[in-house]
């Protein structure tokens, strides 16, 4: 599956949390954006949304560090 069949399968399956859930699917689609990055635009992304982007990150790691839900065997 790509990245977005696979977040939402997490969710389904309810091994990651609703916030969780949207976190990733942000940083998902905010990595679209890089990827197709067209060299003759100005960027798509700022500095702002990158820091928020650090952010998220950092919310989704903690949340997984504290977490007692196996997310590995899946």
């Amino acid at each position: 599956d790509d990245l977005f069949g696979t977040i939402n399968f997490l969710y389904h399956k309810q091994v990651i949390p609703k916030k969780i859930n949207s976190l990733l699917n942000t940083i998902r689609i905010y990595g679209n954006l890089g990827l197709h990055y067209e060299p003759h635009e100005i960027s798509k992304i700022s500095l702002q949304d990158a820091k928020l982007i650090g952010m998220m990150s950092a919310s989704i790691v903690e949340w997984y560090i504290t977490s007692d839900t196996p997310v590995e065997k899946y």
